[in-house]
């Protein structure tokens, strides 16, 4: 039984040619503090959304406070996920990269939630057919 708040390993983007891919042909646009890359194409092997969450280790030199920060924003994607499942995107794939800007160690849920919320609603409209 597949929960809609998951976020199970199929839905992570990894692969190196995948993520290169990604940050070389993909559009991109920023919501402060995150910059967003997303790439659409057709492939009958790899339908569906799949995300890839970084941040720099030039914005945050601990490594807690960066793994802190990417918890943030996996479970704040994880929970609003929903708002990019379209009909026209089940024949499609679609990569996002999500890139921590800020550089504030502990931004807190609530802020985050909101900047991923604002993410993912402009890249709602620019994906959706017709624009």
């Amino acid at each position: 039984m597949n929960h809609p708040f998951a976020f199970p390993k199929k839905e992570k983007l990894t692969g190196k040619l995948q993520i290169d891919r990604l940050f070389n042909e993909g559009r991109s646009f920023a919501h402060v503090p995150f910059r967003i890359y997303f790439r659409i194409f057709q492939d009958e092997n790899d339908k569906g959304i799949r995300v890839l969450i970084a941040v720099p280790k030039k914005k945050l030199s601990l490594a807690v406070d960066r793994n802190r920060v990417k918890r943030l924003i996996r479970e704040s994607y994880r929970l609003q996920k929903a708002v990019l499942s379209m009909p026209a995107m089940h024949e499609k794939s679609l990569h996002i990269g999500i890139v921590y800007t800020g550089d504030q160690a502990d931004p807190g849920f609530a802020l985050v939630k909101e900047k991923i919320s604002g993410c993912l609603l402009k890249l709602k409209k620019l994906i959706e057919p017709g624009t």
